[in-house]
């Protein structure tokens, strides 16, 4: 497995880990007025596009939904940005696509340290 590789499903455990569909809490919260009947195991749901590498792997640049919410959201663009409002805060969209645009490479290496470390603290690994 490459370094980007692993550290793509580090994240991924570290993402899952919350352990809970965000957009269904966000629901019973009353912070959006849609989400589909939760169905499905939880999944990594990137807010960008995991082509972005300098966002690809970063923790607030995913949310853990549902496999209904997740082909939700894929359908729908306002749901979406509405959903990383209400979770990140407004401007987080822009923000992340500001960082996901730098031209520096990324130092998978380090990424894999990172998430491991924070894998091996929640007991994922």
């Amino acid at each position: 497995m490459t370094p980007k590789e692993e550290a793509t499903r580090l994240h991924s455990l570290l993402i899952r880990d919350r352990g809970m569909c965000e957009a269904a809490v966000a629901h019973k919260n009353g912070l959006i007025d849609w989400h589909p009947a939760c169905a499905g195991q939880l999944e990594t749901s990137h807010i960008l596009s995991r082509r972005y590498s300098h966002t690809r792997t970063a923790l607030d640049g995913s949310l853990c939904l549902c496999a209904s919410a997740h082909r939700h959201i894929a359908e729908s663009h306002k749901h979406h940005v509405d959903l990383v409002t209400h979770i990140y805060g407004a401007g987080h969209w822009e923000a992340l696509y500001e960082r996901a645009q730098s031209t520096a490479k990324v130092d998978w290496d380090e990424r894999v340290e990172v998430l491991s470390r924070l894998a091996e603290q929640r007991g994922l690994i």
